[in-house]
């Protein structure tokens, strides 16, 4: 183990003098053929998702009056389907519960079915929670959307943190 405090340096016998070289060695055109190949350290675009990195590049690519008209053309298409699935909205909201049809009010259920499938969405049940409600209690359902990880409870008592025993 590297100790880092002060004093440690204090200990250093060997001469910061030295010429030393660390890393691969590589021919100058070897050099930028391969620094061609990677972004810079600072460069934050890799973490946005690709969905957005995409609608970035669409909206830099056009200009202003086409991507109104794309918006326009998104929301005329959304709204035309909605009338269209007027029936199906009126039978689940008849099979839905009254305190949740409630809770969705105004919202158009079939549409967001639709538009889940549309899109390819991997996790439709997330639909049945608005039809049906849903569980404030037992265990939560694994979708596969985001990464298992286990968070154990704690409880801070003054300067120290204790994890609480799992219990059912």
């Amino acid at each position: 183990m590297v100790d880092f405090a002060w004093d440690s340096f204090m200990l250093f016998t060997g001469d910061f003098n030295e010429f030393r070289i660390f890393g691969v060695p590589w021919e100058p055109t070897e050099f930028l053929q391969k620094s061609m190949m990677v972004t810079h350290p600072m460069d934050r675009s890799g973490a946005l998702p690709t969905e957005l990195r995409f609608a970035i590049l669409q909206m830099a690519q056009r200009d202003a009056s086409e991507v109104a008209k794309h918006r326009l053309d998104f929301f005329k298409f959304w709204n035309e389907r909605a009338e269209q699935l007027d029936s199906e909205e009126q039978q689940i909201r008849k099979s839905m519960d009254k305190t949740v049809e409630k809770a969705v009010r105004g919202k158009r259920l079939a549409l967001f079915k639709d538009m889940l499938q549309f899109y390819k969405y991997p996790d439709l049940g997330v639909l049945d929670e608005l039809v049906e409600g849903a569980d404030l209690v037992g265990e939560v359902p694994r979708t596969g959307m985001l990464p298992l990880k286990f968070t154990p409870a704690v409880r801070i008592t003054g300067n120290s943190v204790v994890h609480e025993e799992v219990t059912c």
